[in-house]
Order: C-alpha cells, then structure tokens, then sequence
C-alpha cells in the first residue's frame, strides 16, 4: 500500500483498548491528501493526547479552517489543534495509553 492509500485498512484500529474507526483515517486522507503515513499518525495521536476525542477534534479543526485561512502543512495543523484541545481539558473519557498500548509489547511483535 502507497503512503498516503488507506483503501486496504482495516475498519477499525484498536490503540490500547480503544477502537478508532478507520473511516476516520479515509476522512483525513480525502480532506487532506498530503498527509502520509495515517496509520500511524493516528497511533501517534491517540498515545499524545489521549484525553481527547480524536475524531471530534478533526472534525472541529476541520470546521475551523473551512472558516478561516488553509492550512498548508496539514498535519502539524492537526498536532497543534489536539494539543490545544488536551491542554484546554476537552476530556473525551478516554484512559491514558501507554507506549506499550500503542506498539505492542515487545513479545508480540
């Protein structure tokens, strides 16, 4: 699979426990094509703010830029925006992951 393709993802990615849609990941990639590597951006994101809908918050910074000014670097927009979010304390409910939740342990790999 290209950088970027998600077509032949599975529908859904469990990160520790929590199932992301990966409709989410065809969404993102649509909206933004330049973003490369979804899988594990989203993997990424789930580990780095893991207080945060992640799914909601796309669709917020979605919304925001159609308002204001394009972005060009589309996905450190995205980082900016989830950090902003967790900073401002949008809980979700969702738990804290670890490295290991993300990854994998080391046995399974």
């Amino acid at each position: 699979m290209d950088q970027g393709e998600v077509g032949e993802i599975c529908d859904l990615l469990l990160v520790g426990g929590v199932m992301i849609d990966m409709s989410l990941a065809k969404g993102i990639v649509t909206t933004y094509p330049d973003i490369k590597n979804i899988e594990e951006k989203l993997k990424a994101w789930a580990l780095a703010y893991p207080s945060i809908d992640i799914e909601a918050e796309f669709r917020k910074a979605h919304a925001w830029e159609l308002s204001n000014n394009k972005k060009k670097n589309h996905s450190r927009f995205l980082t900016n925006w989830f950090a902003s979010a967790e900073k401002q304390g949008k809980k979700a409910g969702r738990r804290g992951l670890s490295t290991e939740d993300i990854w994998g342990s080391s046995e399974t790999r």
